[in-house]
């Protein structure tokens, strides 16, 4: 995982909900061979999501949206992403 600025996740921490305009978010997990990443990065009207399989880019709302959504609660718990925010949420 590779991040720069400041990022937001959604109250169920299986999305993003906004990433500063200098900040962008890289995922990247090799499993018995098979890599994928998602490239999350922020534009004038929002976020733009990218998914890839090997060097194939796929379908994010297919089946990216759903990989992030499985992978983003386990990064949450295990790194500090979005701490701050998670933890004013919190309170």
């Amino acid at each position: 995982m590779e991040t720069r600025g400041k990022i937001e996740l959604t109250d169920d921490d299986k999305d993003i909900k906004s990433i500063s305009p200098d900040g962008y978010l890289e995922i990247t997990k090799v499993t018995l061979g098979s890599r994928r990443s998602i490239v999350i990065t922020p534009t004038e009207n929002g976020i733009k999501r990218e998914y890839y399989e090997g060097r194939e880019k796929m379908d994010f709302e297919k089946e990216g949206r759903k990989w992030l959504s499985e992978i983003l609660p386990e990064l949450v718990r295990s790194t500090t992403i979005a701490a701050e925010n998670r933890v004013n949420r919190f309170f």
